[in-house]
């Protein structure tokens, strides 16, 4: 008798029923997820970044979806509290705020899972709502502005006290470690964003952009904060693809679509009632737009090394 050929016809007869049986586990597992129900409500299917998100979260997993599109459907909260009843989804995806309020007011039974809601931390929650923050953590958000461009060392922020101002505190404390100091100045609601700005930007070498309601109150504001940066020479660091358009020189924001396929693996995780260590996470992925207009026009010294970590560049 061959040994050798016995032992390897035993090792062949043993990857095979491996293999069967992981085959096996995934088309149950795929099977049990066809079966399982998950309404998504968007806020609004028109905007991009709802839209992308949407189909990250629709494109990964084998759910079976039914969508409410907030801006197609006359939405009030019967109407919700009767598609969620006729549908009796295992699972909500809320994607935006108004999609989330509308989840919730309807003190739902079964767990929801939300994202691209800025500033989430605001909002009324339960035991049932995970979710994927679209805030970049601030280390990350610190460092890339360091990496990019070396020589700035003084960061500006406008901030409200009421929305930001646990955020503005942690940014400073984390930039003590990164050889960058953040200066913060307080913007109240009955303030003229002209005349703190103005003051601010005498002390800094780029203003870093928040989602503050107060600051960004209106159009007028976010021009006259821009135009004003110009003038004195002094970039800002955004948190939105849409500040691009008036002259954001770099801009930091989660990836859309990627935080739909994170919301869908983090859904998977609770229907299959695996322990979650947290209800919320920081994005998985980033969108990175640089200004090389902008970058030209005020002289900055920027690393180019940085470039492969850039997604977009306006030139």
């Amino acid at each position: 008798m061959n040994i050798n050929n016995s032992h390897q016809q035993v090792s062949f007869k043993s990857s095979m029923t491996l293999f069967v049986l992981l085959l096996t586990v995934l088309l149950l597992n795929n099977t049990a997820f066809a079966k399982t129900k998950v309404l998504i409500i968007n806020s609004n299917g028109a905007v991009p970044k709802y839209q992308q998100a949407q189909t990250g979260f629709s494109s990964h997993h084998n759910f079976s979806i039914d969508v409410l599109d907030m801006s197609k459907t006359r939405v009030n909260a019967r109407r919700i509290a009767r598609i969620i009843d006729r549908k009796s989804p295992d699972l909500i995806y809320a994607i935006g705020t108004k999609a989330y309020m509308a989840a919730y007011n309807n003190k739902l039974t079964m767990p929801m899972v939300f994202s691209s809601i800025i500033n989430w931390k605001r909002l009324p929650t339960n035991k049932y709502i995970y979710g994927v923050a679209v805030e970049v953590p601030l280390n990350y958000q610190l460092f890339i502005y360091h990496y990019f461009f070396p020589k700035i060392h003084k960061i500006g922020i406008l901030y409200n006290k009421t929305y930001n101002a646990e955020l503005v505190n942690k940014a400073m404390t984390i930039s003590k470690t990164m050889n960058i100091q953040v200066i913060a100045q307080p913007l109240r609601r009955n303030q003229s964003i002209n005349i703190v700005a103005k003051k601010l930007l005498k002390k800094v070498d780029a203003i870093w952009l928040l989602a503050d309601p107060v600051v960004l109150s209106s159009r007028k504001n976010v021009v006259s904060l821009f135009k004003l940066a110009n003038r004195a020479s002094v970039p800002i660091f955004s948190y939105e693809p849409a500040f691009k358009n008036f002259g954001s020189t770099l801009t930091i924001s989660a990836d859309p679509r990627t935080i739909g396929s994170q919301s869908a693996t983090l859904a998977e995780k609770i229907l299959l009632k695996q322990d979650i260590k947290k209800h919320h996470q920081d994005p998985a992925g980033t969108h990175i737009i640089l200004n090389l207009k902008q970058v030209d026009a005020l002289r900055l010294q920027f690393n180019e090394e940085s470039f492969d970590s850039v997604t977009e560049i306006i030139e």
